[in-house]
């Protein structure tokens, strides 16, 4: 479990954030807000794994894992006050795992805090 300890911290915030009820969520008036807070958060997750298993990163696994995570956590929204699933929140996660696989690399780097890749 320590070797996945920042995409465990990173998992636990996404599960927090789709577990609030409706009622309890800020009223953004921005259309689309919510939609980048979703691909903000799966990017931040991707990356996440990425820093985790630093060299040994399969992005493919990656995807896969992604993937899985966002479908439960629309899934568990059921179960949510005022929460649904949503087909268009998945797809923001999609893009924010592509996103996080793809940028996540550099970005970790320029912070110095990914080497020998």
């Amino acid at each position: 479990m320590n070797r996945f300890k920042v995409t465990a911290i990173v998992s636990l915030l996404i599960l927090v954030a789709v577990l609030i009820p409706g009622s309890h969520l800020p009223d953004v008036q921005v259309i689309g807000f919510d939609k980048v807070v979703h691909i903000f958060l799966f990017a931040l997750w991707a990356t996440a794994v990425r820093f985790d298993v630093k060299t040994s990163f399969n992005v493919t696994a990656t995807a896969l894992a992604g993937i899985l995570f966002s479908v439960f956590t629309e899934i568990i929204q059921v179960f949510t006050e005022g929460r649904t699933v949503d087909g268009y929140d998945l797809v923001a996660d999609f893009i924010g795992l592509a996103v996080g696989v793809v940028v996540g690399k550099g970005g970790l780097q320029l912070l110095g805090l990914l080497r020998g890749e």
